[in-house]
């Protein structure tokens, strides 16, 4: 009974967002020039309520699983952001047939998208751009240096972001300043 009050949770609230009218959750776009072989870039709106509970939010909230390696994580018993963070990479492999890399990726970014202010495409770039995968790591980071990483691999093409979505010195010292305040 509990799981199944917890999928009509979770079905309500990607309704809940998916359905929202404000205008950063109307920007849908392509990343430069997508050839066939790349993936379309969509702006997906970061979670509305700060500090949300990361075992309400669904699997999908996580940069690079959409609905099919959701249904295959789903299957597998993984369908929240808490259940991906307390995951191993073998299970996540075994369940998607991605790689290891990508797996720690994805559990990595499950410990940063939930936080106030910090979207999926913000924990994605924390994560690739930086290689920093715990609170205390990014708690620690200088916002600087934090910020030209990301816009350098942003450059190279290393973490994609929407059209017209742009990383700050605000964003970055926001981030620092509640990784800090959580792992206090």
């Amino acid at each position: 009974m509990e799981q199944f009050a917890l999928l009509v949770f979770t079905v309500l609230f990607i309704g809940v967002v998916c359905s929202s009218k404000t205008p950063k959750d109307e920007v849908v776009s392509t990343m430069k020039s997508a050839t066939k072989d790349e993936e379309i870039e969509e702006y997906t709106p970061e979670v509305e309520e700060p500090r949300a509970i990361i075992s309400q939010l669904p699997v999908e909230t996580i940069e690079g699983i959409g609905s099919t390696y959701g249904a295959k994580l789903r299957a597998a018993g993984i369908m929240t952001v808490q259940d991906l963070l307390g995951s191993s990479p073998d299970a996540i492999v075994n369940a998607c047939g991605v790689t290891h890399e990508e797996a720690r990726k994805w559990i990595a970014m499950s410990r940063f998208c939930w936080i106030e202010g910090i979207s999926e495409e913000d924990a994605e770039a924390i994560v690739v751009a930086t290689g920093i995968v715990t609170l205390s790591g990014l708690a620690a980071a200088n916002p600087t240096d934090l910020l030209a990483k990301i816009n350098e691999a942003v450059a190279r093409g290393d973490v994609r972001v929407p059209e017209g979505y742009k990383f700050t010195p605000e964003m970055a010292r926001r981030w620092i300043a509640v990784a800090k305040d959580l792992t206090v």
